[in-house]
Order: C-alpha cells, then structure tokens, then sequence
C-alpha cells in the first residue's frame, strides 16, 4: 500500500468538509468520496459507505480503516462504533502509516490468515453488531477477543488476502445477491426497534421502511413478506 499523502478537499462549502483533510493514497478511486462522505454525514459507518457508493462490505471496511489510520475516524469504541475526529484534535499528532502486518509462516491454515467479523444476519441481531460487518483481524488478536463474544462469525482470507461478499444464509434463507440490501435492512429495523422513541413511532418508521427499496434493487417489503407479513413483522420486533 502506497501512504504518499495527497490533499483532498471537497468543494461543498459551509459545512464539515470545508477544511481540507490530508489522506492517504490507497491505489483506490473511490476513497476520497468515502471520506467526503463520512464527513458530510458525520457519521463513521461501513454500512454507510457501502450502502451510497454501492460497493461490498470488505470494500467498505477497508475504507474506514483507512480513515482511522489517516484520523479521520476514531477506533471501535467499547459501545462497538466509531466517531468523527474533530479537525483540532485530528491536528495534534502526525499522521501514522499503518502498523506493519503480523507475520506469519504462510498462509495455508486459516489462522495464518486475516479474518472479518461478519455478524448473522437475523432479525435478533444487534444494531451494533450489525454495523460491525467486516471488522478485520487475525485470530487471537485484541479486536477478535473484544468482540468474540458477539453475534456473528469470524471469515477468513483467501490465501491472496481477499473475502468474497458472499456469506448469504439468514434467518428467511439463503439471499445470495439480495444479502447486502437485507442487512442494511436490518440495520434500518433494528436502530428504530433499539430507539427511545415512542412505540407508535416506532411502528410508523418500519412501516416506511417496509416500503423501501435497497441500493442494489431489493424490496424491503419482500423481506417483511419473509418474516410473516407487517404485522407479524413489527410483533416480532417491538411486540
């Protein structure tokens, strides 16, 4: 990975995005507009990221963690997200290129190999579980044993450290294509579901969200239709 640094900076005025923020370069077009993103939305998201640019979650993942490096984006805090560094406290210490990568004998056993965190995709699934999809590692690491304990399962690298977006099985089937349109599905019903907002709210949002589409051409409804119908479908999340 090449860290020269370039400048980067949007030409939206008046919001976050005026100060111009020094990034890495990461061989990879669609970085700055993962950064510019992230910063107009204020929000340090991998589902995010993936959901506007229409790209897969390892894609996604390696962006924010890019962004971390680059302190744009703190660290996974214990609450399982991350947040916006402010320009001032971004500032305070130098830029760091990434810390060289574990050794390992080879790569043939897949605890020699990177892993991400790829959380079940049910509807019981945490929100913050849910917008951990594809936090990287390798077995044994600190992040693996923080987040071990969570709802998901640990996938490994092909041997040219590369994961295929493919992990399909859900709780209403195997989805194939349509997995990335249903976890950002849930992540949608579940941050409602997980709000403090009134019930009667609650039930109105995922009724909206019912109505929905997802970036890759899936309807949400189709989803709901899997989980028993509307009704059905919002007992078994506020009920």
């Amino acid at each position: 990975m090449n860290w020269i640094k370039r400048i980067f900076s949007p030409k939206r005025a008046g919001n976050a995005t005026d100060q111009p923020v020094e990034i890495s370069d990461i061989d990879d077009d669609l970085y700055p507009k993962a950064v510019h993103l992230v910063l107009k939305n204020k929000t340090a998201s991998v589902s995010l990221v993936q959901r506007e640019l229409k790209i897969g979650f390892a894609r996604a993942s390696r962006f924010i963690e890019a962004m971390e490096v680059d302190r744009i984006v703190s660290p996974i805090g214990a609450d399982g997200h991350r947040h916006i560094i402010s320009p001032d406290k971004r500032s305070e210490a130098p830029q760091q290129p990434p810390a060289a990568p574990v050794k390992r004998p080879d790569a043939d056993s897949a605890f020699d190999r990177e892993h991400y965190f790829v959380p079940f995709p049910f509807l019981t699934t945490p929100h913050s579980d849910l917008v951990l999809v594809g936090t990287k590692c390798y077995l044994g690491d600190k992040t693996y044993e923080e987040l071990l304990a969570r709802h998901g399962r640990w996938v490994p690298s092909t041997k040219e450290g590369k994961i295929s977006d493919a992990f399909t099985h859900t709780d209403i089937g195997q989805l194939d294509l349509a997995i990335n349109d249903y976890i950002n599905f849930l992540i949608r019903v579940r941050s409602v579901a997980e709000s403090d907002i009134p019930i009667s709210s609650k039930i109105e949002m995922l009724r909206a969200i019912s109505e929905l589409t997802g970036s890759e051409g899936h309807s949400y409804s189709e989803f709901v239709r899997a989980h028993g119908g509307l009704s059905h479908f919002i007992g078994k999340l506020i009920g």
